[in-house]
């Protein structure tokens, strides 16, 4: 029914955003025509009308076009309200479709770091615990010498300090 060359907008979505295009300024069907054979169109007359008399009003006609009547060419016409919130949808769904597809991506991006993160550290988690561990004579004196009750004795005396400040700076 309508033949398009590749990578062009369906036919309906172009007749409307030639209607938005020319919002506030009547126009002719002509003008539809010229406009839709530049940009390579190529349609069944009848089908355009129909949708012609489907999305525009004439100016003399303002309740609205009969699809089966035939479209006078000299007349001034208007895009409808119907089809301009039509449009709207469209260009909306289109914008939704879009910021699918980029969140999509930065999910698909966000889970490869994942694994690979996963994986990485498995990997030096693995490689830690397969390497030997040694404590230097230096070290090992250090530990020996360590007093472990005086030192746990001289935090609870600060923390007893601390607690007395404490109520003393709530009286």
């Amino acid at each position: 029914m309508f033949k398009k060359k590749r990578n062009k907008e369906d036919l309906y979505i172009s007749v409307l955003k030639f209607g938005k295009a020319n919002i506030g300024r009547p126009f002719k069907y002509i003008e539809l025509q010229k406009y839709l054979n530049k940009k390579g169109y190529k349609y069944e007359e009848f089908a355009l009308r129909q949708f012609f008399a489907a999305l525009f009003v004439s100016r003399d006609s303002p309740s609205g076009n009969d699809t089966g009547r035939p479209i006078n060419d000299n007349y001034d016409f208007f895009l409808e309200h119907s089809g301009y919130f039509n449009l709207m949808e469209h260009e909306e769904l289109n914008s939704a479709r879009k910021s699918s597809l980029v969140a999509k991506c930065f999910a698909i991006i966000a889970i490869i770091i994942s694994i690979i993160s996963t994986y990485t550290s498995i990997y030096f988690s693995n490689r830690q615990l397969n390497t030997p561990s040694t404590i230097s004579p230096n070290q090992f004196e250090q530990i020996k010498n360590t007093n472990i009750k005086a030192e746990l004795n001289e935090i609870i005396v600060n923390q007893k300090l601390i607690l007395e400040k404490i109520k003393n700076e709530t009286k």
